[in-house]
């Protein structure tokens, strides 16, 4: 119910910018990011967030240029709202491009700043996974544990949903790294992030879930701990 409020808001708030700014304006184009950034987290409206954030990012553009923090943080959230949406490929080119102006402009921006750490860390697991080079595999849990520190030192927008996500990155990379045992802690503490960030019944919660009860069963496979077994099924 919390975030529906918090929808009729914001869309008050969208119609009431757009005629006093105009609606090719840059508080206009931040207005119609930050309704996408809540209508993402009810079940069912990616495809809505997505039009809204490409709305934003186009008037972004126009009122900030191409190369701007606040284009890049649009590229970000879109970024975002395609891989909720399963469009991974779309995800990987809008996070990428985000991380190009970043790079390429020396912009400093904590969400920005945080999804590359995300980014890194992803890059370096791949690498380690298939290398099976541990020191590789170390490289990405300290990129993962950096986005994950600057995600919950922020007070950013997006920065409670992007503890979920940083926090189930980190602990993949736990468990490719051996590391069951803290990887279903880092689990745990995701779930209880994941409740209070989302509202019930959102399937991001069923992944995070998910995640856990499968990081359970490989701490049983090498354990042999029945009671942990129980928990997860």
């Amino acid at each position: 119910m919390a975030f529906v409020d918090a929808e009729h808001l914001l869309l008050e708030s969208v119609l009431l910018t757009g005629d006093f700014y105009g609606k090719r304006s840059a508080e206009f184009s931040a207005c119609l990011a930050n309704l996408a950034n809540t209508i993402i987290r009810l079940p069912g409206r990616y495809s809505e967030a997505i039009d809204l954030l490409n709305q934003a990012l186009n008037i972004a553009k126009e009122c900030h240029g191409e190369n701007s923090a606040e284009a890049a943080r649009i590229y970000t959230n879109l970024g975002f709202s395609d891989s909720f949406s399963g469009r991974v490929s779309d995800a990987s080119e809008m996070l990428k491009t985000a991380e190009d102006i970043v790079f390429e402009n020396n912009l400093d921006d904590k969400e920005i700043l945080a999804v590359n750490f995300s980014n890194m860390s992803k890059e370096r697991y791949l690498v380690g996974k298939e290398a099976e080079d541990d020191e590789i595999l170390a490289m990405a849990e300290s990129f993962a544990f950096k986005a994950v520190v600057v995600a919950w030192t922020s007070d950013y927008v997006n920065a409670s949903i992007h503890r979920v996500v940083f926090l189930q990155n980190l602990a993949g990379i736990l468990i490719c790294s051996s590391k069951s045992r803290e990887a279903e802690k880092v689990c745990r503490e995701a779930l209880t992030l994941a409740q209070k960030t989302f509202p019930t019944g959102h399937p991001f919660i069923a992944q995070v879930m998910h995640n856990l009860a499968s990081t359970i069963h490989c701490l049983v496979i090498s354990n042999k701990d029945e009671a942990l077994l129980s928990e997860a099924e």
